[in-house]
C-alpha cells in the first residue's frame, strides 16, 4: 500500500507492570478497494469502511428491519419540511 505506516505500540506502566497497546492501521478509501480487487473480501461479505477501520457489520434481520420501517414512518413527522426525503 502506498502510504504503509509501521505498526505502532504503545507501553505504560500499570500496577507495576507494562500493558502494550497496538494502534492498528487506518486503511484509505483507495486501499480498502485494492483489498477487494485482490480478493481479500468476498461478495456476501457484510464489511464497511468506517473512519480507516474494516468493520463487519451483523446481517440484517426482522429486528433490523422494523427500526427502518418505524423510522421511515416517524422521519417525515420529526424533519417536516426542513428535509426531503
Amino acid at each position: 500500500m502506498s502510504n504503509d505506516k509501521p505498526l505502532r505500540v504503545y507501553a505504560f506502566p500499570l500496577g507495576g507492570r507494562f500493558m502494550s497497546i497496538a494502534q492498528a492501521k487506518r486503511f484509505t478509501l483507495d486501499e480498502y478497494h485494492r483489498l477487494t480487487e485482490l480478493g481479500f473480501f468476498h461478495e456476501d461479505d457484510h464489511i464497511e469502511l468506517i473512519n480507516g477501520e474494516i468493520i463487519e457489520m451483523a446481517s440484517k434481520g426482522k429486528a433490523h428491519e422494523t427500526c427502518l420501517r418505524k423510522l421511515w414512518k416517524e422521519l417525515p413527522k420529526i424533519l417536516g419540511d426542513k428535509a426531503t426525503l
